[in-house]
């Protein structure tokens, strides 16, 4: 069975690899050690987004605060509300989520299933929608095609390197240039909460 667990997380970090390899990054902001691409997709003018950077800190307490979710939820401007829905520690976790965003834009949700892969020196999360798991509410839309990939790697002296990458398409009939000037405010927020939390941590 280990064997097994190895070869589906190698595969998975490996088809993770590939995915990114064939995008056309661009650097669009580096700042407070975090890097922060956008790159064109294929059949969509919504920008997909990466998020890298380097944290000094242990990489399981890494690991620990992304799956924070309460924790997490502060730097998470327009994110009214986060509710674990099922949780089977470091395999998967099942939430919802809902958006609070002004008038006369309606709200969004979605019901993400993260997977996790633990190995001895890297973490797999990868998200997918779960939108079977709540029922839809009329007054708010159902986001769809979102996903999302972290992958957590131990780095010596005590550092862990971490990227983000995703994509999400709020649905309805936003203007793309409208998305596109938002697609990676939360992730970056989210991304420099978490390392801003682990390296507090390790400084107390």
């Amino acid at each position: 069975m280990r064997v097994i667990s190895f070869l589906l997380f190698f595969l998975i970090s490996l088809f993770a690899v590939e995915v990114s390899g064939q995008k056309d990054w661009k650097l669009q902001k580096q700042q407070d050690g975090i890097r922060i691409y956008t790159a064109h997709q294929e059949d969509t003018r919504i920008l997909a987004y990466r998020i890298e950077a380097l944290i000094h800190g242990a990489l399981k307490d890494v690991y620990h605060q992304v799956i924070d979710f309460q924790g997490n939820k502060k730097y998470l401007e327009t994110v009214k509300q986060i509710d674990v829905l099922k949780k089977e520690p470091d395999q998967q976790v099942l939430f919802y989520m809902l958006f609070d965003l002004p008038w006369p834009i309606r709200d969004r949700d979605f019901v993400n299933r993260m997977d996790i892969r633990i190995g001895s020196d890297t973490i797999a999360l990868n998200s997918s929608p779960a939108s079977g798991w709540v029922e839809p509410n009329e007054q708010v839309v159902r986001m769809q095609e979102f996903s999302e990939q972290w992958l957590l790697v131990r780095k010596n002296s005590g550092k862990t390197s971490l990227s983000l990458e995703g994509y999400a398409d709020p649905g309805g009939k936003f203007p793309a240039w409208v998305v596109n000037r938002f697609v990676v405010k939360e992730p970056h927020a989210l991304v420099r909460g978490i390392k801003q939390q682990v390296e507090s941590k390790r400084g107390s």
